[in-house]
């Protein structure tokens, strides 16, 4: 027999159909399927750039750090994203959009060559793929812990939805579940700090009993260095993220874009300061023992009216479509946009938007199998932010801000950035491996455009 909460998520994710099917009748070109005909307000795109960011994982990875660690768990989520947030908005938004760029990818062909975008699109792929499967697997999850269904059922069913609204609607759908989503997400985030609280007796009580020791910034055991490479990883290593490039790309103008970036990174912090709280709050619920990751829906549990954890639910739900489907548009966008592109010159527009939602089923089924053979959501995370990041940072912000710099150069600095994270990682075992990748990608950058201009 069907229960309430089951019940409850099944009519919200019916909506989240229901809007995709609707936004379908809107696409007509490639341009209308990838970047929503450009057509992107202020509020939308803004709503957009933050559901897409906080994610299921960074909400309940945040809540569970804190729990553990106190506010030095806040460095990475929200402080760490949210000056990526504005870091974007700063040195990439407005320049990537006065282009009219379809892709990130369609930068470095134009500033460098096709085959230094066929390297990068290569990178960048499989990144989104994976953290589409730590997403789907996070849902799984979530819908084990709510509803007592498997985690195989949540997995399923997550990937049919988000697969289904994403295949026919495209970025416009993307966006307006984003709305949905964002304001699910922030209802119910709301509602866990506000009986908290009143279960405490209120803002002031709620306040004056987290242990002090929890409000230190800094752990004793880390140097300089690792505080370094703690920072760096959230505000350098998502920079080039073609999911939050697609946002400001389909903006209505370049004011629009670098605003929207700016006012999303507000919100992030807002939002994100919200499971900070109640982490560094939750304490006198949920007994020290509780795994971090199960810090947040343990305290959900224990804290909410049954009404109020489906909303909660929901919530955590929208947090993880939200990514998924622009993981997935990612994907589609690249393979057809920039792999495929050059092969098919003369494709009609019906034909790329067949192409694209084509490789949208692909790219769920891939991302479907990941998820099924992966027990462990974080590793997925982590694999999937470090994996060339560092040389796609340095050659994004070269080509958009600097003369400097050719093919070649373009060429080392993404295959050292590839190849370097993974030697100071796992062969050296340094203390900052991301850090010293960006370093050695920054030096590859810059010696291999020196030679050759003297060469020259």
């Amino acid at each position: 027999m069907m229960s309430f909460e089951f019940f409850g998520i099944v009519v919200y994710l019916i909506l989240q159909l229901m809007i995709g099917q609707w936004a379908s009748s809107r696409v007509k070109t490639e341009e209308d399927y990838f970047l929503a005909g450009r057509n992107l307000t202020l509020p939308l795109a803004t709503f957009s750039i933050f559901a897409t960011w906080f994610g299921a994982e960074n909400c309940i990875g945040s809540a569970g750090a804190n729990f553990k660690m106190g506010l030095s768990g806040s460095r990475i989520d929200p402080l760490g994203y949210t000056f990526c947030l504005f870091a974007f908005a700063f040195l990439m938004a407005g320049k990537l959009r006065e282009k009219n760029y379809m892709t990130l990818a369609d930068l470095f062909r134009s500033r460098y060559s096709r085959v230094v975008e066929k390297v990068a699109v290569i990178i960048l792929i499989p990144s989104s793929l994976i953290w589409a499967a730590a997403q789907i697997r996070a849902f799984g999850q979530i819908l084990a812990l709510t509803t007592g269904q498997s985690i195989e059922a949540g997995i399923f069913l997550a990937t049919i939805i988000v697969v289904f609204y994403t295949f026919k609607g495209g970025l416009l759908a993307d966006v307006l579940t984003d709305l949905v989503q964002s304001l699910v997400l922030i209802v119910g985030l709301f509602a866990l700090l506000y009986f908290l609280m009143e279960s405490q007796g209120g803002l002031l009580p709620f306040f004056q009993q987290i242990p002090s020791e929890k409000l230190s910034f800094n752990l004793t055991q880390e140097n300089m260095l690792s505080q370094f490479e703690l920072w760096s990883i959230p505000i350098l290593g998502s920079l080039t993220s073609q999911e939050i490039v697609s946002k400001a790309l389909a903006s209505q103008d370049k004011k629009t874009a670098v605003r929207s970036s700016y006012l999303a990174g507000c919100l992030y912090l807002f939002i994100g300061s919200i499971p900070v709280l109640l982490g560094l709050g939750g304490h006198s619920f949920v007994s020290s023992s509780v795994e971090g990751d199960a810090f947040l829906f343990t305290l959900a549990q224990q804290a909410l009216p049954r009404l109020f954890f489906v909303i909660f639910s929901g919530a955590m739900i929208s947090a993880i479509l939200s990514t998924i489907d622009s993981n997935l548009l990612t994907v589609s966008a690249l393979c057809s946009h920039n792999l495929l592109g050059d092969l098919l010159p003369k494709m009609s527009e019906k034909k790329k938007l067949q192409m694209a939602r084509m490789i949208i089923l692909l790219s769920g089924m891939f991302a479907l199998t990941a998820a099924l053979y992966s027990t462990r959501i974080r590793e997925l995370v982590e694999l999937a932010s470090s994996f060339g990041t560092s040389g796609l940072l340095v050659v994004t912000i070269m080509g958009l801000w600097s003369k400097r710099g050719n093919e070649l150069a373009a060429m080392s600095t993404l295959l050292i950035g590839l190849l370097s994270y993974l030697v100071f990682e796992h062969l050296f075992h340094v203390q900052a491996p991301f850090l010293f990748s960006c370093i050695a990608s920054v030096v590859t950058y810059f010696l291999v455009s020196l030679s050759k201009r003297q060469n020259i």
